[in-house]
């Protein structure tokens, strides 16, 4: 191999790095913004961003359907966190198994395990009622706590997801993903939407 082509080499896989860092980046901020703003919850934000994002095949209205009962640990209850159990769904989406048979669920079985290992290893825990032991639930301060977890839940399900489909890089809907909206404009929308209804 020459050096020009190793040159070449180098830099295209810093600029593929680079371009892969801020899809994962925009995926983060594009799931805090819809749970910020109040559109989605941590569960709904979680697999809508990364579905969409990278282009999973779920129409919208079915990701947040499928995930609508994880908030708080399922409904409420405290167990599992919503946006983690939204990010095994996800890498289910994008990695799971097309049809029967025993052997050919290794891969999204080992990509669950390494997404539920760098949560709890981040946060401690990844039981909703440990996580927010703390926090008085429902205060601004809990809610800042979901979003950072939920941006952390799709940054890393992003990673394993493209780590495995690094051809999703090229199927990105950068449109979406660099959406942001403010609580007034959603605020806005969701009065228009009640006045049509």
């Amino acid at each position: 191999m020459t050096l020009f082509l190793m040159i070449r080499l180098n830099k295209d896989n810093k600029l593929l790095g680079h371009r892969c860092e801020t899809l994962i980046n925009k995926i983060r901020q594009r799931t805090e913004n819809l749970f910020m703003t109040g559109q989605l919850m941590c569960s709904e934000a979680v697999l809508t961003v990364l579905n969409q994002g990278l282009k999973g095949g779920l129409a919208p209205e079915i990701a947040v359907r499928i995930t609508s009962g994880l908030p708080e640990g399922f409904g409420g209850s405290g167990c599992t966190c919503g946006a983690l159990s939204a990010g095994i769904i996800a890498l289910g989406l994008f990695l799971g198994r097309n049809g029967p048979g025993i052997l050919n669920n290794r891969t999204v079985y080992a990509a669950s395990r390494e997404l539920h290992e760098r949560f709890k290893t981040k946060f401690g825990a990844t039981c909703c009622r440990v996580l927010t032991k703390n926090i008085e639930l429902g205060t601004k301060h809990h809610f800042k706590f979901c979003v950072r977890h939920a941006g952390e839940v799709s940054d890393q399900t992003a990673r394993i997801v493209l780590d495995h489909e690094p051809e999703r890089l090229e199927l990105a809907d950068w449109t979406y993903l660099n959406q942001t909206d403010s609580k007034m404009s959603t605020r806005i929308k969701q009065l228009t939407n009640a006045l049509r209804s």
